[in-house]
């Protein structure tokens, strides 16, 4: 890259992706300056590498001082497309032959070594979540096969229907990239120095991220197996096809995947109805359980909770045998037991600074079907927000961030300052008149400082060059039997990205949710450095204040839409509001 900081690590960007289908791929920025505001330059502005403008390779015509408008910003960008136009008209058999060439070339690699091919069990525990993973595979063109009949692969057996991935095929390498464990290389900004800070995530692990059990054949495929395969193909829709959601089941409405005729044929497992009773039991170990919730509340159905789960009462056993189809999940008849839960008044936090994280909490609550409001630093500030709301849910931005906002003179005066004082002593009042405030890895530390919790952030002052670990996935032990961890194995995977790390202090009087190992690295894919400030340390715990509590969470349970292992962990904490913490 030329330069430092932009390692081309992490494959989640158009500039990126295309590289693994092939395709000639790069990627540019232009600036628009602050909100597109004119402004004027001059070379003491320019950081002092660039005040000669002399030419570089990746920067061929260095612009000179002056005013900068949008309108420049937009002619730089029209520009740059229409060099790009220009380039694949003139080159385009060279570009077309390059390509088959790469596919060709990644075609031979996985011929003579592993992984020979991926393996996925249609079975598991969470049967949503391997079709959520490999439609999105399929979508991008990866060959996904399924086992016409039983086989064994080295030494384990696998069952007819179980899908397949050979490697031995064009695109075979965007499968390995994001199926596959990421180890960060440990570079130092100088000899024993702190680690060069990854761009982005430096593991992403899907996988990992979203609870699906998976196998790599280290072994080429065997005739026995190879016999087997049936490629997968379904009936696609035209990708404007009017319907309201082709697969109900998979978290993207309207066509979503199912235009691409490979993934319209991954399908789950059908849902089933079991057992006899009033009461529909559902496991919030598969995701789409939490789907069926929500929609028996807006049919008019009352949820329970019970250990464990939640149940579904009043509701028309039609209707009940729709949902279960329609989300593909496992349902179970049974006597009705538990505590009646009401359906949770949520409000997202949405400071006037932009917020991705709020954001992805915003459409991964909208997926699953929870009503959430938008909470902004007006209404916050006025307080009584117990009267209005059972849960607030805060994005994880730095607490200056939250607390601070847009400066005077940078915005209007009605988008200025965050949430301020007056707002941390409205959500101190709401925990203790009875209210859930969620508090997600960087928010966390706001929470702990701001409310006063007797709880500590061991790593908060650790230096870079002794603890370090920047979008990476670890591995916790989960309380199963907890309300806010049930669904989650005892070890579960984390999105862990600068977060904190707990200590119950004196006084603390709560629950510890989720913790590291006492003994060994937690990491699973990306980087860490310093696993012993981790060790027998808290990952999440559930702070009881006043009549309310405070979940602090030292993990990203929805980053970008992608852990889906982690969704219910912010559904359970949504659900679980209106309860005693006493209680739960």
């Amino acid at each position: 890259h030329m330069g430092t900081g932009f390692d081309a690590w992490y494959p989640g960007y158009v500039d990126y992706l295309p590289v693994l289908q092939h395709q000639a791929a790069f990627w540019t920025e232009t600036a628009l300056y602050r909100y597109a505001t004119p402004h004027e330059y001059t070379l003491d502005d320019f950081p002092e590498s660039r005040r000669d403008l002399r030419t570089e390779s990746l920067y061929t015509s260095p612009w000179e001082p002056g005013w900068w408008r949008l309108a420049d910003a937009v002619e730089y960008m029209r520009v740059a497309s229409i060099a790009v136009l220009d380039y694949a008209a003139k080159y385009k058999e060279d570009l077309l032959y390059n390509r088959y060439q790469s596919g060709r070339d990644v075609v031979r690699r996985y011929e003579a070594e592993p992984p020979f091919a991926y393996l996925i069990p249609r079975a598991q525990r969470d049967p949503g979540a391997p079709v959520e993973m490999l439609r999105r595979l399929a979508f991008n063109g990866v060959e996904i096969h399924a086992l016409t009949r039983p086989v064994t692969l080295e030494g384990r057996s696998w069952a007819a229907g179980d899908w397949v991935i050979p490697m031995d095929q064009p695109f075979a390498e965007l499968a390995r990239q994001v199926l596959s464990v990421q180890d960060y290389p440990d570079l130092r900004e100088y000899p024993e120095g702190p680690p060069e800070q990854p761009y982005d995530a430096a593991g992403w692990t899907l996988p990992l991220q979203m609870g699906v059990e998976i196998a790599e054949a280290t072994e080429p495929l065997g005739s026995e197996v190879r016999g087997a395969l049936a490629p997968i193909r379904g009936e696609a829709l035209a990708w404007d096809a009017a319907v309201d959601d082709a697969a109900p089941f998979d978290a993207v409405p309207g066509v979503g995947f199912d235009s691409d005729a490979v993934a319209a044929g991954i399908r789950p497992l059908p849902g089933a109805l079991t057992g006899t009773g009033p009461a529909l039991r559902l496991d919030p170990a598969e995701v789409n359980a939490f789907r069926v919730l929500n929609a028996a509340w807006d049919a008019g159905a009352s949820v329970r909770q019970v250990d464990g789960g939640y149940q579904v009462t009043g509701l028309d056993p039609d209707e009940a045998g729709r949902l279960v189809e329609s989300f593909a999940v496992r349902g179970t008849w049974e006597a009705e037991a538990g505590t009646p839960l009401h359906r949770p008044r949520v409000a997202l936090y949405r400071p006037w600074t932009a917020s991705m994280d709020e954001g992805w909490s915003r459409w991964v609550l909208e997926q699953f079907g929870f009503q959430a409001a938008s909470l902004r630093d007006e209404e916050l500030r006025a307080g009584d927000l117990r009267a209005r709301y059972d849960v607030i849910v805060l994005p994880s931005e730095r607490a200056g961030r939250l607390l601070n906002g847009h400066g005077e003179g940078d915005m209007p005066p009605e988008y200025v300052g965050g949430m301020g004082e007056a707002g941390v002593r409205a959500l101190d009042a709401f925990v203790r008149a009875g209210g859930s405030l969620v508090c997600p890895s960087s928010a966390a530390d706001l929470c702990i400082d701001e409310l006063g919790l007797p709880v500590t952030d061991v790593v908060a002052d650790v230096s870079r060059d002794r603890f370090f670990a920047a979008g990476s996935i670890l591995e916790v032990e989960v309380d199963p039997d907890h309300p806010v961890m049930a669904g989650l194995p005892a070890r579960s995977s984390v999105f862990f990205d600068r977060s904190p790390v707990f200590e119950p202090a004196e006084l603390f009087e709560g629950t510890v949710l989720a913790r590291y190992g006492t003994e060994g690295s937690p990491l699973r894919s990306g980087y860490l450095l310093g696993e012993e400030h981790l060790q027998g340390r808290a990952a999440a715990v559930e702070v009881v204040h006043g009549s309310g509590r405070v979940l602090l969470l030292g993990f990203r349970p929805q980053w970008r839409g992608q852990p889906r292992a982690t969704f219910r962990v912010l559904f359970n904490a949504l659900l679980t509001a209106a309860r005693d913490p006493g209680h739960v």
